[in-house]
């Protein structure tokens, strides 16, 4: 015998207690305490007999004790998360008799509630993101029509919106023209009374692309990747830079087009947010600035809206301009792009994802004849390979291709 109890039935014992809810194991508590209250050396199996009569009485009463608890949710209370796969998703179109494209009269992917339903109803038919653009009366004649010419035409009447003109008026194909009370070269203060209209008459949409009149939206990526998203978070996406650099605002390319979730234009839009922000901002040189200020303030930041391979959805430049990237130069000029972009510049012949671009910038005069994804001779007879930084030293770009893209005018 001996004074001390065997380490291993103590440590079995703290186990079992650890184990056991709070009021429910002082039974088992006293009943291994009576059983060794007697030396270890004298009845051990006795006494082991008695714990192990004691921890079955303690587990009989932790099962009536856990059935008499309110019962836990199980994992089918809780929505499925959402499956990215196209082939579950066209599958699903097809058994509710839609197109495998997504374009369905009856139904369609209700992203937004994790689960496959239909998209509308008799009472609430689905709806198109609202493309609205900035313009100006100089180019209602001449940028507007190549909008209309090109991918305005995949857009329906009521979802495309020009904003700026000369006077009100609707155009032969039923495109409404919207004139702005501000002057031409208040860009800040005629972004904001645009968002104020958009919101004051067009209030039920889920989605709302804004563009100038130089932007080429691909409308089918963008719609596709508007899926991914929920309507009622405030989402705020586009091209991020930051101002100036890292650490400086961060807003997104206006000219690149942008878009806002109904939640984050109903934040712009609350409590005459629109108009306050007009007061305040109006005077910044640039609207997409202002806009990104104004958002701030009621809690909404850019989202990093690169793909998966680190590409920029939303360009800055013509299409040409990143294909060409390296053949052009650009990679050797210090000049803003470089600083402002949020990530690592992909440029060249990987620059634009088929699937994932979703707009271009400064594509007037270019639109018409403009094919997005490109043939793939143009690509490879455009676009050359990464160069070496000793062939850049030894063959600089001619003086007449190292002019950079136009960049944003910032107030002093």
């Amino acid at each position: 015998g001996g004074s001390a109890m065997h380490p291993a039935f103590f440590a079995a014992r703290r186990a079992v207690v650890a184990a056991a809810p709070g009021a429910l194991f002082r039974f088992y508590q006293r009943c291994t305490a009576a059983c060794c209250a007697r030396r270890w050396g004298t009845g051990l199996r006795s006494r082991l007999a008695a714990v192990v009569v004691a921890s079955v009485l303690w587990a009989l009463w932790l099962v009536r004790w856990s059935a008499s608890r309110e019962p836990d949710a199980r994992p089918a209370d809780y929505a499925e998360p959402v499956d990215r796969s196209r082939r579950r998703w066209q599958g699903a179109l097809l058994r509710q008799g839609g197109g495998a494209d997504g374009a369905s009269a009856e139904g369609g992917i209700a992203v937004a509630r994790m689960a496959v339903s239909p998209l509308g109803s008799a009472a609430r038919p689905p709806r198109w993101p609202l493309y609205w653009v900035l313009t100006a009366p100089q180019h209602e004649g001449g940028r507007c029509v190549e909008i209309l010419a090109s991918w305005g035409r995949l857009v329906p009447p009521d979802s495309l919106l020009f904003l700026g003109a000369e006077k009100d008026h609707i155009s032969r194909e039923g495109y409404h023209f919207v004139a702005l009370k501000a002057p031409f070269d208040r860009k800040a203060l005629k972004e904001l009374l645009a968002w104020k209209f958009v919101m004051d008459n067009f209030p039920d949409r889920e989605w709302y692309v804004k563009g100038d009149d130089d932007t080429y939206f691909v409308v089918g990526n963008m719609n596709r990747y508007l899926e991914e998203f929920d309507p009622r978070l405030p989402y705020y996406l586009g091209c991020k830079f930051h101002l100036g650099g890292p650490g400086g605002i961060q807003y997104v390319s206006g000219g690149a087009g942008y878009v806002l979730s109904a939640a984050a234009a109903r934040r712009l839009a609350e409590n005459g947010g629109a108009e306050r922000c007009a007061k305040r901002y109006g005077a910044v040189s640039e609207g997409d600035l202002a806009v990104a200020e104004c958002l701030q303030t009621v809690g909404v930041t850019p989202e990093d809206t690169r793909d998966d391979h680190g590409r920029q959805r939303f360009h800055a430049f013509p299409y040409d301009n990143h294909l060409r990237w390296y053949a052009n130069g650009f990679h050797l000029l210090n000049f803003w792009y470089h600083d402002w972009v949020w990530g690592p510049e992909i440029e060249g012949a990987g620059c634009c994802g088929e699937n994932t671009t979703v707009s271009f910038h400064y594509m007037s005069a270019k639109m018409r004849h403009f094919v997005f994804p490109p043939p793939p001779h143009y690509v490879a007879a455009a676009a050359l390979p990464w160069p070496s930084l000793g062939a850049a030293l030894a063959a600089p770009p001619q003086a007449a291709m190292l002019t950079p893209p136009p960049g944003p005018v910032i107030a002093t």
